[in-house]
């Protein structure tokens, strides 16, 4: 029978801090260290690391997606989106 509680050792630790400063999500980090998603989520926010809300990603990544799409040279895409 498995145990219900997972000790975090200094590795795991070490691990999720490194890969939430790297900007890695919530349920990548639950895969690579094989622990449910609210265990991550609230022990990266134990250790002074929380993960970004949603809101917060979302808006980042349409500052990106508009960023890229100012250095697009607007005669480099066709009308159904496909470059030229």
């Amino acid at each position: 029978m498995k145990p219900l509680v997972r000790s975090w050792c200094e590795a795991d630790l070490a691990r999720l801090r490194q890969m939430v400063l790297a900007g890695a999500s919530v349920s990548r980090c639950s895969a690579a260290l094989n622990r449910p998603t609210n265990s991550v989520r609230n022990q990266a926010r134990r250790m002074g690391v929380p993960f970004p809300g949603i809101r917060a990603v979302k808006a980042t990544q349409k500052m990106k997606i508009a960023a890229a799409e100012r250095t697009l040279s607007p005669g480099s895409l066709r009308y159904d989106g496909s470059r030229a």
